[in-house]
């Protein structure tokens, strides 16, 4: 059967005035546009066939395609009898879907291929021409089914099917008659009087949920309805009718799908993925395919919506790092499928490349039902950007209009990540029934487990298992939160509480958010503060005009039914995961009472819904503070140190991680907050301060809000003239970088700095040196930093370096001991170099690692010095284990050294010798070892003796026999030079020694090393 362009003969050309106000499409002009019935067009186009028959000769489609033929063999298998009632309809949709692309792109030699055509246009057939009420439960189902039965007649259209099959007669003109009357019943708008039963048959009256008029149309349900609807006119076009259901479906899905970008009009905020971006992802089963429809036709092309291609942009920006979208509001993750279709779709968009990444790095899933999409649309070319960073995206990221903030530590799999929401006006409304009261919750992911979470979609029926306020990480007043949605008549109120972000940055130190809500007659404020990318400090305020009992929640992914574990620990719980775990500790503004209690959840999938452990921590007050850690780790690495801060005017905590301690305080005091340390205390008059130390060294990085000054002890580290959110990093010595947030005009004075020059959002700016410090002037927000004169700094030697023989080596070791440079109490210091010498005169260093023979090591040292080691700072005593000779003075020097320079080279008090003799037999280790050229082997006999010293290799083979014969008591030295018997050189390697007398044996490995 030829495949060709199907046409029908009459063209239409309609006059189309368009004003659409308050949408993302800004359309106001007059324009025609002139349709002819034509196919194929849903999918693919004509002239796309050869291509696309192609492509299914290499990887990826072909095992796509294998796919599509094994489904529709199965699907013949069934004997499926299409005029059965009690047959899913949305399922025999599906079925005349594949059929009808397998029958397209079928080998005609594929023995059921006709076959395919065939079962197709009987399901076509038997479409319901009325009564749509008793084949489908509810208006969703209508919707799908509508788009398949559409894409299978386009696609046997296009390939010029001739519908005649044996025992149907009118074939073409019953599916048409079918699909015209399916048009209408979706198209005919609920015109009956709001409170009579309507006459008319149409979806409106079978399905209150398709209601349109009178009522709210910003869901899933309506968006499925006018995408099928545009596609079904378009493919019925020359039918009466047909021009005007398209312009309403179209017109009608440009509005629903305004309140679902991420991006408003004007002052007006955004809707969001409203519903979640599962349900999003389900609206795209019939809107992408729709406007695929419309650009192949040159009528519409998506990617002249800008507000719809940049809220497609923003799911990698959100997604997590497993690949899977954030399971808020009613998601179900499975977004994944569709984003490498949207970046197929997006050509010549340079950030779709992150569609594909997000794809590609969640394992490339896709539903079957989308395989003919994948097949006849994914474009294969290799991104030009692989990842967010060749993109130079920012791990943080935040969406303040529709209302997230995204904490990520880095964009790798592994990544510690953070969704924070503060949903509010449309991104919070129109989410009606699948908008969960949840403003200012947040999720955790990091390390490949999703470690808290929000409480996902459990499907309709199941709804009410996840949709309420005590099912999300928020603060409960008196045991409630804000309302859940309800259907007071025909449609469905989101209620809630409306949350907004208000304050944000992203910095090298500190990542921070900052959102107000407000609920049950109290106030909150909620502080998310991301300190060096690792872990989350949460910071809520309640302010209520009576005394309420307030109960933060935190629901963990362990305990119930989860697959993970639950622990409640002092002051918190640690939940765990298969790889990784998170650790709670909560303190309050008075004493909390802990409890635990088993919620249902269905973050990933609805089938079997499981359970976890929430943990409720509880204070009562009118005013009070929660200051909580999350601290995620992996598994096998253990958690820090976490304790309560002492703290005065205020509450803190206190993490303690290898040699570094964190500290995070809440002010609950007119005066100074101060929060005691190992050494000087910091003080702060900011209401939230956080500061990272080390031992004997200034704050390696600090932040406080709303706040004046820094201190530390009695010096005074930042002074600002207004309050500000400042961060100051010190672990770029010698310069001072921080970020600020002023609404002012503000003098800052950093302190103990000599500065070269200062900048401001990266900009030079002007300063006045004040004192032992640096004063700007800054207004706004952005990066500050103090760029500081590199400070040459002279290192001070070691001090009472003695050296001595080891009494117990029986000769060739001395040991040399030292106080350390008092530039080390500095953290200036980071080794020490020991060298030697047979001269009392430092003169032309060499390493005594560098000697090809001991012979050359001894003549050398007679006159000049070699250098030893290296010693780290943390040890004050280093043993010589191969002094070339016994009995000959020696003299030894020490020199620190670190980033800042060297100090001069200290010497021992006196020179000293090895002068015990060994009453036993004695063998040294070879030295060096390794070794190039030669290596020395010395040993002690104490009587007169017969001695045998053989080389060997690694198979026991005599390479070289070094002694042989009668020696007189006392010491002796061989040197192996690396040679055989024969006197050739022998290959790099592993070689064994053994030396022998009269009832004493030993051996020992060298090291060659050509």
């Amino acid at each position: 059967m030829k495949l060709l362009d199907h046409a029908r003969p009459l063209n239409v050309v309609i006059l189309v005035l368009v004003f659409i106000t308050d949408s993302f499409f800004h359309v106001a002009a007059a324009y025609s546009i002139e349709i002819v019935e034509t196919h194929p067009f849903i999918l693919y186009k004509a002239v796309d066939v050869a291509a696309i028959t192609e492509r299914l000769s290499h990887s990826p489609y072909d095992s796509w395609f294998e796919t599509v033929i094994s489904e529709a063999d199965k699907i013949l298998e069934q004997n499926v009898k299409w005029d059965r009632t009690d047959v899913d309809k949305k399922t025999q949709g599906y079925y005349a879907k594949m059929l009808a692309f397998a029958y397209v792109f079928a080998d005609p030699s594929v023995e059921n291929r006709e076959a395919y055509g065939d079962e197709a246009a009987k399901s076509l057939y038997h479409l319901p021409g009325s009564g749509y009420k008793d084949y489908f439960p509810d208006d969703l189902s209508v919707s799908e089914a509508a788009y398949y039965w559409t894409t299978a007649y386009d696609m046997l259209m296009g390939a010029d099917f001739d519908f005649a099959v044996d025992g149907y007669s009118n074939m073409d003109s019953t599916i048409r008659g079918k699909l015209k009357k399916l048009r209408d019943y979706m198209a005919r708008d609920y015109d009956e009087d709001l409170f009579s039963y309507p006459t008319k048959p149409s979806i409106q009256r079978d399905f209150l949920s398709a209601i349109y008029q009178d009522a709210k149309h910003t869901d899933n349900h309506h968006i499925k309805l006018y995408a099928s609807l545009t596609m079904l006119s378009l493919t019925i076009y020359s039918e009466s009718g047909s021009g005007d259901d398209y312009l309403r479906g179209k017109s009608r899905l440009l509005s629903v799908l305004n309140t679902m970008t991420i991006f408003g009009v004007d002052s007006e905020p955004a809707g969001g993925w409203v519903e979640g971006p599962g349900y999003h992802q389900y609206s795209m089963r019939q809107y992408v395919p729709a406007f695929v429809a419309m650009k192949n036709l040159g009528i519409l092309d998506i990617n002249s919506l800008q507000e719809l291609v940049q809220t497609h942009l923003w799911l990698p920006k959100i997604v997590m790092p497993d690949g899977y979208a954030p399971a808020l509001d009613d998601n179900e993750s499975a977004i994944i499928y569709w984003t490498g279709l949207l970046y197929s779709l997006h050509e010549g968009i340079p950030e779709r490349d992150m569609l594909y990444w997000m794809w590609d790095s969640g394992g490339r899933k896709m539903n079957k039902a989308l395989l003919p999409e994948y097949i006849s649309q994914f474009d294969d070319t290799p991104p030009v950007y692989t990842d967010p960073i060749d993109m130079r995206w920012s791990p943080t990221g935040f969406h303040p209009e529709s209302g997230f903030a995204r904490f990520r530590s880095s964009w790798e799999n592994e990544a510690v990540y953070m969704l924070f929401l503060t949903e509010h006006g449309e991104a919070r409304e129109d989410g009606q029934a699948h908008e969960h009261p949840d403003p200012n919750s947040f999720i955790v992911h990091a390390y490949g487990d999703l470690l808290l979470m929000d409480s996902g979609y459990g499907g309709w029926t199941e709804h009410d298992l996840t949709r309420f306020a005590n099912n999300h990480n928020i603060i409960l007043v008196d045991g409630e939160g804000p309302e859940e949605s309800s259907k007071p008549l025909l449609y469905w109120e989101a209620n809630g509480a409306d949350a907004y972000l208000t304050e944000y940055f992203t910095s090298e130190s500190i990542d921070y958010a900052l959102s107000n809500t407000a609920y049950k007659g109290a106030d909150f404020t909620r502080t998310i503060v991301f300190p060096e990318h690792k872990y989350f400090l949460v910071f809520d305020t309640m302010s209520g005009d009576t005394e309420k009992v307030f109960t933060l929640l935190l629901h963990g992914n362990g305990g119930g039914t989860s697959g993970g574990s639950f622990s409640e620990l002092g002051n918190g719980a640690l939940w765990e995961q298969e790889n990784a775990s998170v650790r709670s500790y909560t303190i309050g503004t008075s004493d909390l009472s802990f409890a635990t209690g088993d919620m249902m959840h269905a973050a990933y999938n609805r089938t079997p819904m499981l359970s976890h452990t929430v943990l409720k921590a509880s204070q009562t007050g009118a005013n009070e503070r929660f200051l909580s850690l999350l601290y995620p780790e992996r598994k096998e690495v253990s958690m820090p140190e976490i304790t309560s801060a002492v703290v005065t005017n205020g509450k803190g905590l206190r993490i303690v991680s290898d040699d570094t301690t964190d500290y995070a305080a809440m002010h609950l005091s007119e005066a100074s907050v101060i929060i005691a340390t190992e050494s000087e205390p910091y003080t702060s008059d900011g209401g939230f301060v956080f500061v990272s130390v080390q031992p004997d060294v200034t704050a390696r990085h600090f932040f406080f809000i709303d706040g004046t000054f820094m201190e530390n002890g009695p010096n005074t580290l930042v002074r600002t003239s207004n309050p500000v959110n400042l961060t100051a990093d010190y672990r770029i010595t010698p310069d001072i970088e921080g970020y600020i947030q002023t609404e002012q005009e503000t003098q800052v004075t950093v302190y103990d700095i000599e500065p070269l020059k200062v900048t401001y959002r990266g900009e030079e700016i002007s300063f006045d040196a004040v004192g032992n410090g640096v004063s700007f002037t800054v207004a706004g927000e952005g990066v500050w930093k103090v760029v500081g004169i590199e400070q040459v700094t002279e290192l001070e030697p070691p001090g009472n370096i003695v050296v001595s023989d080891v009494g117990s080596d029986h000769g060739h070791s001395l040991s040399i001991t030292w106080t350390p440079s008092p530039s080390e109490n500095a953290g200036l210091v980071e080794w020490y170099r020991v060298y030697r010498s047979r001269s009392n005169v430092i003169s032309d260093i060499l390493p005594a690692a560098g000697f090809d023979s001991m012979e050359a090591l001894i003549e050398w040292e007679e006159q000049n010095t070699v250098f030893i080691d290296s010693v780290a700072t943390e040890l004050n005593e280093y043993v010589d284990q191969a002094v070339p000779l016994n009995n000959v003075d020696y003299y030894y020097w020490l020199q620190a050294t670190g980033s800042t320079g060297e100090s001069e080279k200290a010497a021992a008090g006196a020179p000293t010798h090895i002068d015990e003799s060994p009453s036993q037999f004695t063998v040294k280790q070879p030295y060096p070892n390794p070794f190039n050229a030669s290596a020395a082997l010395e040993y002690y006999l104490p009587y007169d003796s017969s001695v045998s010293l053989t080389v060997y290799d690694t198979l026991g083979r005599e390479v070289i026999v070094l002694e042989d014969g009668l020696k007189s008591a006392g010491y002796y030295r061989s040197v192996w030079n690396g040679t055989d018997s024969r006197g050739l050189p022998v290959s790099s390697g592993l070689y064994v020694y053994r030396l022998s007398a009269p009832g004493i044996v030993h051996h020992g490995k060298m090291l060659l090393l050509r």
